[in-house]
């Protein structure tokens, strides 16, 4: 069972805490996954539930309460269950999200949905070469880039983008599990051409990997194996600030319970 819910506080007053709906796995979808923010309505998507068990595209209106059901993902169409589903949302009415393929080939989606009017339109559709299990996207101009954890030439995961304008998805980079790292964690953007990642396998250790992708020329530089005893291992998240990366580990470390590290480009 998933909830949506909220904390606030009034000038003076004790921490309201509120459950704004109870999910119910067949009608709503369950274990919510994602969620973004735009104007006053909660945009999200669900692991699984939903009409076929696969998930959910959800709004929470939080003036009126209102809580509305905008898509339930079907196999055929969106991918497996239980898997992410990363949804973005531009500065106009459009979301995107991307669902991710199952091993068996069912065919994940990028696809976008306007918010007026609620016009669901299918952007592009991946095969176990170009995607696998969905992990982040994020728009940068009038491209969109993602990330997944699996797939692609060599089933390490792939970096892509998808150019809204031209509707051209291109495969920048396979990720090979030794030399680049595997099971992709996260990126954030630097507001520039920059990008960095973490991952949580591969490298030369096998504990993860720090990246950076410069889409500028589509550069892809390893800046760091991680080795766990002294770096620590299984990537966490990442968060850029005053030109310094700063990120966590979930294991590895001195104590084995993972670290708290700075990477300044």
């Amino acid at each position: 069972m998933s909830l949506l819910l909220l904390l606030h506080k009034k000038a003076g007053a004790a921490p309201i805490f509120t459950v704004l709906k109870h999910f119910t796995a067949a009608t709503d979808g369950a274990l919510g996954r994602e969620i973004i923010q735009s104007g006053t309505t909660i945009y999200g998507t669900s692991f699984n539930g939903g009409s076929e068990n696969v998930g959910t595209l959800f709004s929470f209106d939080i003036i009126g309460n209102v809580f509305t059901v905008l898509k339930h993902f079907t196999t055929a169409e969106y991918g497996m269950f239980g898997s992410n589903k990363p949804i973005i949302k531009d500065s106009g009415t459009i979301i995107y999200v991307a669902t991710s393929i199952s091993s068996s080939g069912s065919t994940g989606r990028l696809f976008s949905f306007d918010t007026n009017g609620n016009v669901y339109t299918v952007l592009y559709s991946f095969s176990l070469l170009t995607g696998g299990a969905q992990k982040q996207i994020i728009k940068i101009g009038n491209i969109i880039y993602g990330v997944t954890q699996s797939g692609g030439t060599t089933s390490g995961g792939v970096l892509f983008s998808f150019n809204l304008t031209t509707t051209t998805h291109t495969t920048l980079k396979n990720f090979t599990a030794a030399t680049d790292g595997s099971n992709f964690k996260i990126f954030v953007h630097t507001g520039g051409t920059m990008f960095y990642g973490i991952t949580q396998a591969g490298g030369s250790n096998n504990v993860g990997t720090l990246f950076s992708f410069d889409i500028s020329g589509n550069v892809f530089t390893v800046l760091r194996h991680f080795t766990a005893a002294t770096d620590g291992s299984g990537g966490g998240p990442i968060i850029y600030a005053g030109g310094i990366l700063y990120g966590a580990t979930s294991t590895g470390g001195s104590n084995n319970v993972g670290t708290l590290f700075s990477y300044q480009p």
